[in-house]
């Protein structure tokens, strides 16, 4: 797979960070440059090794972000992501994805080993396509930081399909194959999931 280059960050701006104390820090929204890739692939963005690419472009982006993350909190005066509760890691994520203009997004259990990821207003599927194949990876290299081990992701709704909004699921690569063959025997990702 080809690496992507760095992103490199627009002019820092103020971060609101409650009581009106503002911080700077520079920026990371979903960069221009994929919007105007995934508008003009259309349906192209389909082939295997596009595919590839613009995942590992997003992974590395996730890892980006988690260290803006880090920095976010520390400017917040949190504490680092590794010592927040799993509740207080959620919202904070949360927070942060909307700061910084990706959207919205909920993070809760599926089942036992697999996260679901809602994503409302998502930066992506507003830029064109049919599917977050960048979010895909940015979420990949973002919370494979945060549980310093490999994770899958993988979009089951698409908010520029007509779903209300998109969804991801979060899980170790070999339990999201598993719900990936049960989905293509016909089973709902929900079914699939319930069974691991």
């Amino acid at each position: 797979m080809s690496r992507a280059g760095e992103h490199v960050p627009r002019a820092a701006s103020p971060l609101p960070m409650g009581d009106g104390v503002q911080a700077t820090a520079a920026p990371m929204a979903f960069p221009a440059e994929f919007q105007l890739v995934r508008r003009n692939l259309g349906d192209d963005a389909a082939s295997p090794a596009l595919t590839g690419s613009l995942r590992e472009a997003g992974f590395h982006m996730g890892e980006t972000l988690y260290t803006r993350f880090g920095d976010w909190l520390s400017l917040r005066g949190d504490s680092v992501p590794e010592q927040l509760s799993d509740d207080v890691f959620a919202t904070l994520v949360g927070e942060f994805f909307v700061v910084y203009g990706w959207g919205h997004i909920n993070i809760s259990p599926l089942s036992e080993g697999i996260m679901m990821l809602d994503a409302a207003d998502w930066c992506e599927a507003r830029a064109g396509g049919k599917h977050c194949l960048v979010s895909t990876g940015v979420f990949s290299g973002f919370f494979g930081r945060f549980a310093e081990a490999p994770i899958a992701v993988m979009e089951v709704e698409c908010s520029a399909s007509g779903h209300p909004h998109c969804r991801f699921l979060l899980a170790a690569e070999h339990t999201l194959r598993r719900v990936h063959d049960a989905m293509l025997r016909g089973v709902t990702y929900a079914q699939a999931a319930a069974q691991e």
